[in-house]
């Protein structure tokens, strides 16, 4: 009896301690088992490894294979926490035609295929100057300017006498003549119908259009060839816009667009890109310009 008592500790101690050997080895066993999974990164799916652990891109805890979500078919699947934080939407891709929307600032100009120079092709003196203000505007047909000139007056009265002679070859030479320096069909006309050719030649307007350039004042004297006066039609103008290079691709001649004027808010106009000229920013180039290195001394 004094045996067993004296025994029963020393037995309770080896039970407790063959239990804690075998939770030990039971818990080791299913750690182990757990640890052997391959885990990856929600963000990373690149990144895999046998156990847990964190990413080493963006230092996430890693997750088990199988817990991460995968859609069917080619994706790219983020954990649901980033996607609210970053405020990520979602939508369906379907077919249709790509569109983007450029807003950029231009300055109106006028268009240079508008203008028109009254340029003579004789000289002469500016009797009296009726477009004598930069900006006014004239109409086709109202006159420009009062012009006195020697060698149009010899040619007109050679028109004249060529018409009272009769004589179909010296007339047609003498009106192409005439017609060659652009004088109007209707002076010409008026010529022939006179007896004798007139001091002056009142010049009219070919187009209408505004007065942008004077090169002359009542009195001047023009050497032929000289260009009096630039007209300009500004029914029709250019909007000069500078397209950034990241942009330009988005920009090809012909495209639709559409002017917003700070004078008409609320309106636009509907316009048409007429061509792409390529442009260099001089600031741009003199900051990229290479430093020039200094000449070496001679010794």
């Amino acid at each position: 009896m004094s045996f067993l008592r004296s025994s029963l500790p020393a037995f309770a101690f080896f039970a407790l301690l063959g239990g804690a050997a075998a939770a030990g080895y039971f818990l080791g066993t299913a750690r182990s088992a757990e640890d052997n999974r391959i885990y990856t990164c929600s963000m990373h799916l690149q990144v895999r490894q046998r156990g847990p652990g964190v990413c080493p891109i963006c230092h996430m805890d890693l997750l088990p294979v199988d817990m991460v979500h995968r859609d069917e078919g080619p994706a790219i699947t983020i954990d649901p926490v980033l996607v609210q934080n970053m405020g990520v939407r979602v939508q369906t891709a379907a077919r249709g035609e790509l569109a983007q929307d450029l807003r950029l600032f231009g300055t109106l100009e006028i268009a240079q295929d508008r203008l028109r120079d009254i340029t003579l092709k004789f000289g002469g003196f500016i009797e009296k100057l009726q477009a004598s203000r930069d900006g006014q505007a004239v109409n086709a047909g109202e006159p420009l300017l009062e012009l006195y000139a020697p060698d149009l007056v010899v040619a007109e009265e050679r028109l004249i006498a060529a018409k009272r002679g009769g004589e179909e070859g010296p007339l047609a030479a003498a009106r192409l003549r005439l017609d060659r320096w652009d004088v109007p069909a209707q002076a010409i006309d008026e010529l022939l119908r006179s007896e004798r050719a007139p001091r002056t030649i009142v010049w009219p307007s070919p187009v209408t259009g505004v007065v942008v350039q004077r090169n002359v004042t009542q009195g001047s004297r023009v050497e032929a060839g000289a260009t009096v006066l630039r007209l300009a039609d500004l029914t029709h103008l250019w909007c000069d816009v500078q397209v950034p290079e990241s942009q330009i691709a988005s920009v090809r001649s012909g495209q639709p667009a559409t002017l917003e004027l700070p004078s008409e808010p609320g309106r636009r106009r509907e316009a048409t890109v007429t061509a792409l000229v390529p442009m260099v920013d001089e600031r741009s180039a003199r900051m990229l310009r290479p430093q020039s290195e200094p000449a070496p001394c001679a010794g």
